[in-house]
Formats: structure tokens, sequence, C-alpha cells
């Protein structure tokens, strides 16, 4: 389920938060200091040099700015010919969480990791640039409002026909039917014979453009007999902002529901609570406590559903860490427990990542933390940290360099400045 998909893929991610806004002391961006006695005094190692080459290059001819870089260093792949009829989709390597992005349509980047790496250029054959969408309305006064393409631009038909639309392919469009006087009934919709009624988002009507040209057809549908589910449930409990009601994949509306669906309920709880029970007196429910969903067969009438949930005392909380920066530097910090620094028991909860999101990680009340910021390979000599603030108390390092807190009744936000050396 799509909303399942997203928490699991959240609670993959970490506990850690950066942003990249001005700081405070700022200086100049365009005339950094690379005296290697900055970083507040620090004497900065020599940063690893790791390695970067092509793999598979399926016929391409592409450079790379660099064979060899820190961590960090930014490279650049130019694309300087592609094999006739192919053209470049992507970049594959030995080390998933490298990000490669296209600068133009023939130049790339990435930032190097921590790793020696080796890059595999993948192709496809090439594709028109559009095909025809061709529109055929079988509803008398029908017409679409607008068609507008995923990334919110929205698509004029031809001049001369008002039927026909110019899409990408492989691209995901979503349009509106316009509002039609006197009639209630509501519509279906076929794309190249393929059934796409129930392909929504928000309301809105939702199909992929293939790579050929194509016909939507748009007929009425047969009336049928829909039934509703009220769901109850004290107010603050639950999240609204999320869908509640399923079949399968597909979220449902409550209003209007087909007789021998399977639905499944999967409320998302709001903290402070927990979960207890979903039942019905008008259908039987199977309550799944581990998944926290109940599921059952719609009946041929409207139904009440009961979300039942109890209040629980919150003990744990996260740790939020925010980057004060001036000029991008990328500041890094590693989370420890409290340990005796005089010994080398320092056992890391969890290095951070730069842009990563950490959510899962939490801590009970009294639990005895340590932060520990630096700036990493070229950025040692030409940044430093200013200041670290924790609960909005501004907080001194220990000689170790380590900043300690304990865990109060609310998540630790901290924030980190950094600017670059004046």
């Amino acid at each position: 389920m799509k909303r399942k998909k997203l928490l699991k893929s959240l609670l993959a991610s970490s506990l850690l938060v950066f942003g990249a806004v001005i700081g405070v002391g700022l200086t100049s961006c365009e005339t950094p200091n690379t005296d290697d006695n900055g970083g507040g005094g620090t004497t900065p190692e020599e940063p690893t040099v790791y390695t970067v080459a092509f793999g598979e290059m399926n016929g391409v001819e592409a450079t790379l700015s660099a064979t060899s870089a820190s961590v960090n260093d930014r490279v650049t792949i130019t694309i300087n010919s592609v094999p006739s009829g192919e053209r470049v989709t992507g970049f594959e390597s030995n080390v998933e969480s490298v990000e490669f992005l296209q600068q133009n349509p023939t130049t790339f980047y990435f930032y190097m990791p921590e790793s020696n790496l080796t890059i595999d250029i993948v192709t496809t054959s090439s594709e028109q640039l559009t095909y025809t969408l061709t529109v055929e309305y079988e509803v008398e006064g029908a017409q679409i409002d607008f068609i507008q393409s995923q990334r919110g631009d929205e698509v004029d038909p031809h001049e001369d026909n008002p039927n026909k639309y110019e899409l990408s392919p492989n691209v995901t469009y979503y349009f509106l039917m316009a509002e039609m006087e006197n009639f209630d009934g509501s519509f279906t919709f076929t794309l190249n014979g393929e059934d796409i009624t129930n392909q929504t988002s928000d309301g809105y009507h939702v199909f992929t453009m293939p790579a050929r040209n194509s016909t939507l057809v748009i007929s009425e549908r047969e009336q049928e007999t829909t039934y509703e589910i009220s769901l109850v449930y004290e107010e603050g409990t639950v999240n609204t902002e999320w869908d509640i009601l399923y079949s399968g994949e597909s979220a449902l509306n409550a209003r209007s529901v087909l007789a021998g669906t399977e639905v499944i309920v999967w409320p998302k709880i709001n903290e402070g609570y927990k979960l207890t029970n979903i039942t019905s007196d008008d259908v039987d429910i199977v309550f799944d406590s581990e998944d926290g969903l109940g599921t059952f067969t719609m009946p041929a009438n409207n139904i009440t559903v009961t979300i039942e949930t109890e209040e629980v005392e919150i003990t744990s909380f996260k740790v939020v860490v925010d980057n004060q920066t001036n000029c991008g530097v990328p500041t890094q910090f590693d989370l420890y427990y409290k340990f005796d620094y005089s010994t080398t028991d320092s056992s890391v909860i969890s290095a951070n990542t730069i842009g990563t999101i950490y959510t899962t990680l939490r801590f009970d009340i009294g639990t005895e933390l340590a932060i520990k910021p630096y700036l990493s390979g070229t950025w040692a000599s030409r940044g430093q940290i200013t200041s670290v603030t924790i609960y909005g108390e501004e907080v001194t390092a220990n000689e170790y360099g380590y900043y300690e807190f304990t865990i109060r009744n609310s998540d630790a936000e901290i924030v980190i400045y950094s600017v670059l050396n004046s």
C-alpha cells in the first residue's frame, strides 16, 4: 500500500535533520580562506582520496572531470557522444547513496562518497519527444477542463482540434472534467482500451502517456449502487491528513463504496495515543493489532466503523539537528551515548550523512547523550563551528569537543552554527 511504503521509507531514514540557511558571523562566500590553521584552531588531517572510473559504458563516449577525489568533492560527467538510436537515461554505481544530478543535456555531476567509485552508464532506445493523445467523447457536451503534467505544466490542445494534445511519453498527467449542467451521472475513462477510471489522485484523473499515439475515450458510467462508510473516532486521536480507507493500494471514497469491495481501515494514530481496536456493529472486521489495521467486505448497506484508541504517556523523544551555516559549509556530526572520555568507550549511535533525515530513533527522558559536530575534508581548514545550542540554550563543548545534554520532556532541538573563515 502506498502509505505503508512511504512509512517504511521514512522508518528506513535516520534521526538527524539538516538545514542550509544563513547563519551568524557571515563572511564572503567568494574568498574562502585556505589557511590550514582554520577550523577553530584544529590542525586538519590530510583528506583521503578515492578513485572514480567508468565501468559499463554501453558505447557512450564520456569523460570525468577527475579520476580521484576527496569526500564531498564535486565530479562532473560530460557525455561526448551516444550511439545512434540510443540516449543516456541515467547512471548506476557500486555505492547506492551516490546521487547523479543533471546540469544540462550533456553534463551531469555528483559528490564523491567515502569510497572508490565505479560508474555504469545506462542507455535506452531514443523516443519521440511527444505523441498525440486524441480524446473521444461518447457523452454529448463532455469536455476535459484541463490537462496538467506531473511537473505542473498545463497542456493546451491543438489550435485546430480541441480534442488532440501533444504529450511527452512516460510522463504522468492529471486532468479534470468540465462541469456539465443537468448531468447527474459519472464518467468512465479508457486509454487505448484499458480502463483507467479508478486511477485518481486528490480528485484528479491520472494516466501515464504511452510512447505512441494514443486514444482516451470518455463514456458515461452505468449507474451502480454504492454505500457509505461513516468513521467514528475521538477527535485528535487520528491523523486526518492521511487516507484511512483503502481497497488494495488505492484510497477509497468513504461516501461511495461498492458492495463486495474488500476494504482496509488503516488509520495513522497521533502521538500520545495507541490503536486498540477497529469495530463495527454492521459488519465483521478482522483487526490486525500488529499492523494497526482492520479488514472487511463491504455489505450492501451503509455502515459505521469505530476506531478505538487509548491515551498513552510519551516518555521518549527524538533528536532534531539543524545546521545554520554560512555559504553552504557542510557541517557533519556524530551522536553518542555519554561516555567516559578518558577511555575509548565511545559507541556511535548514528553517524551523520549530509541531507539525511533521521526519524526512527527515540530516547527516554533522562537519557544522557553527546553530539560532536565537525567539518570534514578540505572544509576543516576553510571554515569553523562557532556555537551550538541545545533546547534553545547555548552549550559549551567539553575538553574533548563533545556537547553533552540530557533528554527532557520534548524533542531535543539542536542548532549548529558554522561559517567560512574570514
